[in-house]
């Protein structure tokens, strides 16, 4: 699968770790994943000393100048899936139209409400999943989200798994990740 991993946060933050966690794991995994970010970020700096593909763009200008570059990425490579890390990321993505071209997911780590100005709903309306990292933010989406008619929320749980989990997850791993040894801890 050919991802575009998308961040343009200029710090290093947890979202940051977990991107650069993400499009390690999934490159490792066999997937053709690629990175755009901040230049000179230390997410940027991190995926290239780890020999992850990245694109990147400047500190000034990083939603617009992001939106171009998306633009002629998407219209020269063969993306299947865009995965905006963070807002700023999904502005870039929503500009570029990314979403007319492939499948848009968010990632969504706060349970704050969705702004609903049209223009947060419009970007918000473009996504196809929200990538939630706990149950709170989950339920936060489904119960404020201005856009969830189109929005299917997928919720990853790192702790607590149950035993069914557990087992869903290892047949997950086995099939994204096929001959790599699969473990679940408790």
């Amino acid at each position: 699968m050919r991802v575009l991993y998308v961040d343009l946060e200029r710090e290093w933050r947890g979202g940051q770790s977990q991107a650069f966690l993400t499009v390690k794991g999934l490159r490792t995994c066999g997937h053709d994943a690629h990175l755009l970010a901040v230049r000179d970020s230390p997410l940027a700096r991190r995926a290239e000393a780890a020999g992850v593909p990245l694109d990147a763009v400047g500190k000034r200008a990083r939603r617009a100048d992001a939106a171009l570059l998306l633009h002629r990425l998407l219209s020269q490579q063969d993306y299947e899936v865009l995965h905006a890390n963070e807002p700023h990321a999904l502005t870039s993505a929503w500009l570029a139209r990314a979403h007319k071209r492939l499948p848009l997911l968010i990632s969504r780590r706060i349970g704050f409400p969705l702004q609903k100005n049209w223009v947060s709903q419009a970007r918000f309306r473009a996504v196809d999943r929200f990538v939630a990292n706990s149950q709170d933010v989950a339920q936060s989406l489904r119960n404020r989200n201005p856009a969830s008619g189109n929005a299917r929320t997928t919720e990853q749980r790192a702790a607590a798994l149950g035993r069914e989990r557990k087992r869903i997850l290892i047949r997950l791993r086995q099939r994204f990740c096929p001959g790599k040894r699969t473990a679940a801890f408790d």
